[in-house]
């Protein structure tokens, strides 16, 4: 499994290591290929080594994740906006009833007098 996050070449067929190599990667790409949706993994039959299919499933997942974090940033930007909108009207509001419970309390008959 270490073939596939480090930078360990392919033994070479005469090498001793070369078998546990084989062993290994015959294990594991039937693990990655059924892992993974069918939709996205069509063109992963035609590579050759699990660290092949690790790669390019990593280089996948990482745009999609990179295209999924700057749409939820772009909604985050929009929530908030809705939300300090909907916080200015509501501070309006308030004010208003403040406005409007303070002239309603005011004694009319001192009104009757003052002249602009």
């Amino acid at each position: 499994m270490g073939d596939l996050l480090e930078k360990v070449p392919i033994p070479k067929d005469d090498d001793p290591k070369f078998e546990t190599w084989e062993t290994e990667n015959s294990m594991i790409m039937p693990w990655l290929f059924h892992s993974i949706q069918p939709e996205i993994s069509k063109p992963l039959p035609f590579l050759s080594t699990a660290k092949e299919i690790w790669e390019a499933m990593t280089h996948s997942y990482s745009k999609y994740y990179d295209m999924l974090e700057g749409l939820l940033l772009e909604l985050d930007h929009y929530q908030q906006f809705i939300m300090e909108s909907v916080a200015v009207q509501l501070q309006k509001l308030i004010e208003e009833d403040r406005n409007f419970a303070f002239l309603a309390g005011l004694n009319p008959e001192l009104d009757q007098g003052f002249k602009f």
